[in-house]
C-alpha cells in the first residue's frame, strides 16, 4: 500500500475488515500537502470522491487537527449537521467565514474567508458510513501550514486629487515588499476605479512571471502598443506607471494591487493573497485649444530636378497665446523625413529622402512649416503629408502636448523636362526615342507659332 496515499490506505483497510460485504469501495481524494497560506487570506480546498456510482446520497464532513499533545480534533462543517460546528468556531460557521459547498454530488468545497495561525493542522474530509450500504468511514487528510503576512504596499501619505488637462502626462509610483520565507511570486497592477462605472478597470500591470500584462480587449491597449502607456520596474520593489496624454476617460481613482502567487505541491498556482492601496484621484480637464493641418506644394508645377516645397498650414481653434507647435513630415511609405520641435530644433531624419534628395525644414510663417527637396526625383514622388502638435504650458510650468492633427497626404507628381524627352528608353530603337522628342518639341513650336499669328492678325 506504499503508493496509496492516506485517504486511499483507509478505504483499503477498511474494505479488507469487511470482506466481501461491501460492493463499493469510495476513493476520497484532497489535493497533495502541505498547503501554505497567509493569514488573513482565502482558502479554498476540494474534496472528491470516485469508485461510487451512488454519490447522489453521500454526506461529508470536515474536521480540523490541530498536531499538539495529544492532537485536539475540532469539527468544522458538514453537509447534514448545521450545528456540527465545535463550540470554538460556531460563531465562524453562523457568519459564514467557514463555509461549505456540494459543486457536485461527489464533491464538496471547504471555504475559509480568512485563514487564521489557529487554522494550522490537518484538515480532514470523511464520508459518513450511509445507513446499510458501507461500513465505517473513509476519509482523507491535508496538511495546512499558515505564515504570517508580510506584503507591504507603500504608497502617498494621503490621496490627493490631481487636476491635469488633456494632453497631459501621468506619473504614479507604488512600492511591494515582502519578507515572507516561501518561495513566492509577486504580481503588481495599476488600476483605474471610474467613478461612473463604480468598477475597477486594468491599466497594466506585471504578471507573476514578471511578464507585462494588459488587457487586450480593454481601453488601454491600444495605447500601449503605441508606447503611450507602460509600466516600468526599478529594483526589486519600485514599480512606475506613466501614461502619455491623457483623456477625459482617463479620469478616477487609481489604485497599485499586488497579489502574492503560490506553487502547491501538485503544481497548480494558487493566488494566496492580494492587497491594494489609493494612489491618486484623478480629474481631466478639456482641452479649448485644437489645431488643424492642411498641407499644400508650391510652386503648382515643378520638374525633376527643382527645389519642391510642401507648405504645412495650421488652423487654431483658439488664440496661441504662450503655446508652441511641433511639425512632422512623412513621406513616401510612411516614411518620417524630418520635424521641429516646439523650440524649432530639428528632430528626427538624417536630411534626405529614401532617393538621397537633399531636404531642409524651416517655418516661414507663425502658422505656417516648409519642407522642401532639394533638387527633386522620380522615386520620391509619392504621398506626402504632416502632423502639427500644439503644446501648452500647465500651471507649474511643464510643458505638454494639448492636440494634434495629421493632414491629409497629398500627390507629389514630377513633370518631364525636355532633357527627360530626349532620354526615353528606346522600346523600338534610339531613332524612334529622337523622333518623338523632336515631334513633341515640333508641335509645341508650331502651336506658339499659329497662336502668335492669331493674335498679331487680330490687333491689326
Amino acid at each position: 500500500m506504499a503508493g496509496l496515499g492516506p485517504g486511499l490506505v483507509a478505504a483499503a483497510l477498511l474494505v479488507m475488515s469487511a470482506g466481501a460485504a461491501l460492493a463499493w469501495v469510495p476513493g476520497v481524494r484532497l489535493p497533495q500537502g502541505p498547503l501554505f497560506r497567509v493569514e488573513g487570506s482565502q482558502l479554498s480546498v476540494f474534496c472528491n470522491v470516485s469508485a461510487l456510482d451512488e454519490t447522489g446520497g453521500l454526506d461529508f464532513e470536515w474536521t480540523l487537527i490541530r498536531r499538539s499533545e495529544p492532537p485536539e480534533r475540532l469539527r468544522l462543517v458538514s453537509t447534514r449537521d448545521p450545528a456540527f460546528a465545535h463550540a470554538s468556531l460556531r460563531h465562524r460557521v453562523l457568519s459564514t467565514e467557514v463555509a461549505i459547498r456540494r459543486p457536485a454530488p461527489g464533491s464538496v468545497q471547504l471555504l475559509i474567508g480568512k485563514v487564521r495561525k489557529s487554522d494550522e493542522g490537518d484538515l480532514e474530509c470523511s464520508v459518513p458510513a450511509a445507513e446499510g450500504r458501507y461500513r465505517g468511514e473513509y476519509m482523507a487528510l491535508v496538511q495546512l501550514k499558515v505564515v504570517p503576512d508580510t506584503l507591504q504596499l507603500t504608497g502617498p501619505d494621503t490621496v490627493e486629487t490631481l487636476t491635469l488637462h488633456q494632453g497631459q502626462s501621468l506619473e504614479l509610483h507604488c512600492a511591494v515588499a515582502s519578507t515572507s520565507p516561501l518561495h513566492l511570486h509577486v504580481a503588481v497592477s495599476f488600476v483605474l476605479q471610474e467613478a461612473a462605472a463604480g468598477r475597477g478597470q486594468p491599466v497594466v500591470g506585471l504578471d507573476r512571471d514578471l511578464a507585462l500584462d494588459v488587457d487586450t480587449g480593454g481601453p488601454f491597449w491600444l495605447r500601449f502598443t503605441r508606447g503611450e502607456v507602460g509600466l516600468q520596474k526599478f529594483g526589486a520593489s519600485s514599480y512606475h506607471l506613466y501614461v502619455q496624454h491623457v483623456e477625459l476617460q482617463d479620469a478616477g481613482r487609481y489604485q497599485c494591487v499586488a497579489a502574492q502567487w503560490l506553487q502547491d505541491p501538485d503544481g497548480s498556482w494558487q493566488k494566496i493573497l492580494e492587497k491594494s492601496i489609493p494612489l491618486v484621484e484623478l480629474s481631466v480637464q478639456p482641452n479649448e485649444l485644437s489645431v488643424l493641418a492642411e498641407v499644400s506644394v508650391a510652386p503648382a508645377m515643378f520638374y525633376r530636378g527643382d527645389t519642391v516645397a510642401l507648405l504645412c498650414n495650421a488652423s487654431l481653434g483658439a488664440p496661441l497665446e504662450e503655446g508652441q507647435m511641433s511639425v512632422g513630415w512623412w513621406g513616401p511609405g510612411q516614411q518620417l523625413l524630418a520635424s521641429l520641435d516646439r523650440r524649432g530644433v530639428r528632430g528626427a531624419g538624417d536630411g534626405r529622402t529614401a532617393a538621397g534628395t537633399e531636404l531642409s525644414v524651416d517655418r516661414p510663417g507663425e502658422l505656417c512649416f516648409r519642407l522642401r527637396l532639394h533638387g527633386a526625383r522620380r522615386q520620391d514622388q509619392g504621398l506626402y503629408r504632416c502632423q502639427l502638435a500644439l503644446w501648452a504650458r500647465s500651471q507649474d510650468g511643464h510643458w505638454y502636448q494639448a492636440a494634434e492633427d495629421s493632414s491629409s497626404p497629398t500627390t507629389l507628381f514630377l513633370y518631364l523636362t525636355l532633357s527627360d524627352t530626349l532620354t526615353l528608353p528606346a522600346v523600338v530603337g534610339a531613332v524612334t526615342s529622337l523622333s518623338v522628342s523632336i515631334a513633341i518639341v515640333a508641335g509645341v513650336t508650331c502651336c506658339f507659332l499659329r497662336r502668335l499669328s492669331k493674335r498679331r492678325d487680330a490687333q491689326s
